[in-house]
C-alpha cells in the first residue's frame, strides 16, 4: 500500500484515525455536517435505512471504548454536572430497602446490554431509592454582623455549607475582603458579599440602616440576621470599672443588637420564616469574679431577646448563650499561649464534656435557630455543660 510518498508492504498494520472514517462519504451521509439525525431513519431528513447501516458498520453512536463518542462523553459530562448541582442543593435519605436499578424500572426498554450501560451510569451496584428535599438554608439570605472571626466566621461557613447566600459585616473593609477570600477558598461557588459597618460610633443607627439597604440591594431580601459582633472582653475588678468602660462594653453587646433588631425588622419578611439571633453568654447565669460588666450585659440581652420576640412577632427572636469558647477574644485577655492552653485544660477538666468548645461547635446552634420556625424568645445554652457544675 502506498500512502502519499510512503510504501507499506503487506502484513503492516495501519492505524486509521476515526476522523478519516467519519469523513468517508461511502459510510457517512453528508460527512462534513453536524447531523445527529444521520443515525435515525427518517425520510424527512433524507436518511434511509441503508445509510444508517453503513454508518453503524464503522461506528456506534454513544459508544464507549477506543472509539469513544464525543457526543456521548459530552452528554455524560452534562448529566454529571446537573446531578452534582442537584446533590449540592438537596438533602436525601434512604427509603427502606427498595433500591432498584434502571432495568427494574424500565424492563421493556432496549436490550439487556443497553440496560447494563444505564446501570453503569446510575449505580455500580443495586443502590437504594432515596427521598429528596431542599437542603435547610437553601436559597436563604443570611446577614451576619461580626463575621470576620470567631463565632461569626464559623456561622458564616456553616451557613454557606447549607447553601445560603451570605452577607457579612465588620468594622473593617480589609477584614471583610480577607474573610470573603478565605470563605471562597473553602466553598468556591458560594454567594458572598460584605459591607463595612461601624457599630461602635454615635451614628450607629445610620450605619445599620445603610448596611441593611446594601445587603438587600446586593443579594435580595434578608431572611435571617445573626449578631455576633463583640470587642475585647471587659474583665476587671469592680474598683477598675468606670462610666466610660461601662458604656464601651455595652455598645456592641447591648445597644447595637437592640438597634439591629429595631431597624432589621423592617427589612425582614413579616413571618416566622424570618429570624434574628443574638449572642448572649452563660456568665449571666453562672457568676464569676471580675465579670460583672459581661454578666450584666449578657443578662440584659437575654431578657431583651424574650421581650423582642413579642415586640417583633411574628419575626422570631432568639439568642445563643455560649460558655467558654476558644476564640480570638481570649488571646487579648490571655496573650501568653502556654498560659492560655493551661487555663483551657484546667477548665475543660471541670466540664462534663471534658473539652473547651470551638466556634464551629456553636455554629450549629445558630443554624438550628434559623431553621426551626416554631422557636422564638428562647436562649440556647451551648456551654460544654458548665451550668451543671
Amino acid at each position: 500500500m502506498k500512502i502519499r510518498e510512503s510504501f507499506y508492504p503487506a502484513g503492516v498494520y495501519v492505524g486509521v484515525p476515526n476522523f478519516a472514517v467519519f469523513r468517508n462519504e461511502e459510510y457517512f451521509n453528508r460527512p462534513h455536517e453536524y447531523l445527529p439525525e444521520r443515525w435515525i431513519v427518517d425520510s424527512s431528513t433524507g436518511t434511509d435505512e441503508e445509510q444508517v447501516k453503513l454508518a453503524r458498520s464503522v461506528f456506534k453512536p454513544f459508544s464507549i471504548g477506543p472509539r469513544h463518542c464525543i457526543a456521548q462523553r459530552l452528554a455524560v459530562k452534562e448529566v454529571s454536572y446537573v446531578i452534582a448541582q442537584l446533590v449540592y442543593l438537596l438533602d436525601f435519605r434512604i427509603v427502606g430497602e427498595s433500591g432498584k436499578l434502571a432495568r427494574d424500572i424500565l424492563p421493556d426498554v432496549g436490550s439487556h446490554v443497553v440496560m447494563e450501560q444505564i446501570d453503569v451510569f446510575t449505580s455500580l451496584e443495586k443502590g437504594p431509592m432515596v427521598e429528596w428535599r431542599p437542603r435547610d438554608g437553601a436559597g436563604k439570605h443570611v446577614l451576619i454582623l461580626g463575621a470576620t472571626s470567631g463565632l461569626g466566621y464559623a456561622v458564616a461557613k456553616a451557613a454557606l455549607a447549607a447553601t445560603a447566600s451570605l452577607t457579612i459585616s465588620s468594622s473593617s473593609a480589609e477584614r471583610i475582603d480577607a474573610t470573603i477570600h478565605k470563605l471562597h477558598a473553602s466553598l468556591p461557588n458560594s454567594e458572598i458579599k460584605g459591607y463595612a459597618c461601624n457599630l461602635a460610633g454615635e451614628n450607629v443607627e445610620q450605619e445599620i440602616e445603610q448596611l441593611l439597604q446594601r445587603a438587600e440591594a446586593g443579594s435580595g431580601k434578608v431572611d435571617h440576621i445573626i449578631y455576633t459582633a463583640a470587642n475585647s472582653l471587659p474583665v476587671m475588678p469592680v474598683q477598675d470599672i468606670t462610666r466610660e468602660k461601662i458604656i464601651s462594653a455595652g455598645q456592641l453587646r447591648f445597644v447595637a443588637p437592640i438597634l439591629v433588631a429595631k431597624i432589621g425588622s423592617r427589612y425582614l419578611s413579616s413571618g416566622p420564616e424570618s429570624s434574628i439571633t443574638f449572642t448572649s453568654g452563660t456568665i449571666a447565669e453562672h457568676p464569676s469574679p471580675n465579670w460583672t460588666l459581661m454578666a450584666g450585659y449578657m443578662g440584659g440581652i437575654s431578657s431583651a431577646t424574650r421581650n423582642l420576640a413579642l415586640d417583633l412577632k411574628p419575626i422570631r427572636v432568639n439568642a445563643v448563650s455560649p460558655g467558654l469558647v476558644d476564640t480570638e477574644l481570649w488571646n487579648q485577655l490571655v496573650p501568653n499561649a502556654e498560659e492560655k492552653a493551661g487555663m483551657f485544660q484546667h477548665l475543660a477538666q471541670k466540664h462534663p464534656t471534658g473539652r473547651v468548645a470551638k466556634p464551629e461547635d456553636l455554629a450549629e446552634s445558630y443554624l438550628y435557630l434559623m431553621k426551626d420556625i416554631n422557636i422564638t424568645g428562647q436562649i440556647i445554652n451551648s456551654d460544654s455543660g458548665a451550668l451543671l457544675m
